[in-house]
């Protein structure tokens, strides 16, 4: 109990949620053999996105800092598609319509549920280009899987525009001409729907 008052319970839940993915899938994948191969989304639990990009809920849409506060911490924990609807109408309920950097932020949530099914522990968008870091070299599983393969295939069918490097020991995606998160977005869906052409 004094290690999870130090740590936080959330930090201490975090952690413990880690480690029993990683034995599920070491040391008793033979057990949780049906688990592990109905969803790759338990590869990746949370997904960091960095941006230049404004994504804020703003003053003059909600005035009172602890509720933006509130917002955004409940925004965090959404997990569901239903969850985000009802939220996003709450808001308008509330405040009115919503601003372009509150629409953009809805989305960053979307956006990361993607990157976590892709298998990316970390999305950046910065200067017109995202970016995805895989998750560590270890997971030998994802590397063999049908989505990384997916992704293999959209990198060989845009040459010009998207790349696979490896740097400190990091494999990352790099697509360019990305300027918003809805392109983010639509670049994800179609490596996730597979819709492109296979080689």
């Amino acid at each position: 109990s004094g290690f999870i008052s130090d740590l936080g319970f959330d930090m201490y839940h975090k952690i413990l949620d880690e480690a029993v993915q990683e034995l599920k899938e070491t040391e008793f994948k033979d057990l949780f053999a049906k688990e592990l191969t109905e969803s790759h989304k338990h590869l990746v639990k949370d997904c960091n996105i960095e941006t230049d990009l404004e994504l804020i809920i703003p003053e003059d849409y909600v005035g009172n800092i602890s509720e933006r506060l509130s917002l955004y911490n409940t925004l965090d924990n959404l997990k569901k598609e239903e969850e985000l609807h009802d939220f996003t109408n709450s808001l308008i309920d509330r405040f009115g319509k919503l601003p372009s950097t509150v629409h953009d932020l809805i989305e960053t949530v979307k956006l990361r549920w993607q990157a976590e099914e892709l298998g990316f522990e970390k999305l950046t968008i910065k200067n017109g280009k995202l970016k995805g870091y895989f998750m560590s070299s270890d997971r030998e599983a994802y590397f063999k899987s049908e989505v990384f393969g997916g992704i293999l295939a959209y990198v060989q069918t845009h040459p010009k525009r998207c790349r696979l490097k490896e740097y400190n020991e990091k494999l990352i995606l790099t697509v360019d001409e990305v300027q918003s998160i809805d392109e983010a977005k639509s670049t994800l869906q179609t490596i996730l729907d597979g819709s492109v052409v296979k080689v």
